[in-house]
């Protein structure tokens, strides 16, 4: 109950984390605080005085067709078992973290289709991805028969 807003600030200020990474603690610890008002256990929600934080959203970077070959032909040479998370993340609009729990039999190379099943979605629902031309191209260059298609997890600095 000694805890105070200028203790969770005070905390906050400490860690290096994006903004939107503290926005999801500062609610994990609102709910836990909360619940802790709820039973009696603290008058106030310490989080309700916290400043809200606020998120830039900017657009995403748009590769040019240049800089996305030159990308996929660097992991080629450098990381090629991330070539097809890379691959299914440029063209096909995986997330990463899905590309990470999948294998190689969720691509259909006959029908150009990935099945995304629902334990390997963010969302828990299974759906197809296209895959277009230029991404089977890429994929048939690093193509198994079986296994994981990419390391997990798939991080965004990795080589």
């Amino acid at each position: 109950s000694s805890l105070t807003v200028h203790v969770l600030q005070a905390w906050f200020a400490g860690r290096t984390e994006a903004a939107s990474t503290q926005r999801s603690n500062v609610g994990r610890l609102s709910s836990f605080f909360a619940f802790a008002v709820r039973q009696g256990w603290l008058p106030v929600n310490p989080c309700d005085s916290l400043e809200r934080v606020r998120l830039d959203y900017a657009p995403p970077r748009v590769l040019s067709p240049d800089d996305a070959r030159l990308l996929l032909s660097r992991c080629q040479r450098r990381c090629p078992q991330f070539m097809p998370g890379l691959v299914l993340g440029l063209f096909c609009g995986v997330r990463p973290e899905e590309c990470g729990r999948l294998d190689w039999s969720a691509i259909d190379f006959e029908r150009s289709l990935i099945r995304i099943d629902a334990r390997v979605s963010k969302v828990r629902r299974m759906r197809w991805v296209p895959i277009p031309l230029n991404a089977l191209d890429w994929l048939r260059t690093c193509r198994r028969d079986a296994g994981p298609l990419a390391p997990c997890p798939m991080t965004r600095k990795r080589c």
